[in-house]
C-alpha cells in the first residue's frame, strides 16, 4: 500500500499531519486555511531584497526584520517607532535605536584596538547630550547613533574611566 498524499489538490507531497504534507500543514497552523498546491520553495542562500541589506532571506523577499516592518506598517522600509519617542528617548532605548541602525556592537572591531567589539560606547561629543539613570548611575547619552563607537569591554572600560561623570565630577573607579 502506498504512502497517503497530501489532501490539497494538486499536492503529491507524502501526508503529515491532518491530512496535509508538512508545508500545508504549517500553512493551515499559521492562517487556517491550508491553501492552493503552490508552495513558495526556500531560498538558500537569497538576500533581502531591501537595498542596501545584506541579512538573510526570511518571507516574502525580506530578510526577518524588513518583513516584520512589512507585516506591522504595510512598509518593509518603515520605520521602528515603538519605544524611540524621537528625541525624548531614553538610555535603554537609544541602544535599541543602536542596534537597528547600526547593527549588534559584536558585528564590528573595536574603534581603538581593532579587536572584536562588544559595546557601544558614547563619544561625548554630541552638543545636546542628555543624562539618564541606569541601575542607580548617572550616565551621559546621545539620541543621535552617529555619536557612539564600537569598543571592546577593555577599551570601553579605561575609555569611560577617563571621561568626566554627567555634571562635571571625576568618576571613581
Amino acid at each position: 500500500m502506498a504512502d497517503p498524499t497530501c489532501s490539497v489538490d494538486g499536492c503529491e507531497r507524502p501526508h503529515d499531519s491532518l491530512g496535509f504534507c508538512n508545508p500545508h500543514y504549517q500553512r493551515f497552523k499559521r492562517t487556517g486555511t491550508a491553501g492552493d498546491a503552490r508552495i513558495e520553495p526556500r531560498r538558500p542562500g537569497a538576500i533581502c531584497s531591501v537595498p542596501d541589506c545584506a541579512r538573510k532571506h526570511y518571507a516574502k523577499g525580506y530578510c526577518q526584520m524588513h518583513w516584520l516592518r512589512w507585516h506591522k506598517y504595510g512598509d518593509a522600509t518603515a520605520v521602528f517607532v515603538g519605544h524611540w519617542k524621537g528625541d525624548d528617548v531614553g538610555y535603554s532605548g537609544v541602544h535599541e535605536r543602536l542596534n537597528r541602525y547600526r547593527g549588534h556592537a559584536q558585528e564590528h572591531q573595536c574603534a581603538h584596538c581593532g579587536g572584536p567589539a562588544v559595546d557601544w560606547a558614547y563619544d561625548h561629543a554630541d552638543p545636546n547630550e542628555k543624562v539618564g539613570v541606569r541601575h542607580g548611575h548617572e550616565l551621559a547619552y546621545s539620541t543621535d547613533p552617529d555619536h557612539y563607537i564600537p569598543l571592546c569591554r577593555l577599551c570601553h572600560s579605561l575609555y569611560d574611566d577617563n571621561i568626566p561623570a554627567p555634571g562635571g565630577t571625576a568618576r571613581t573607579t
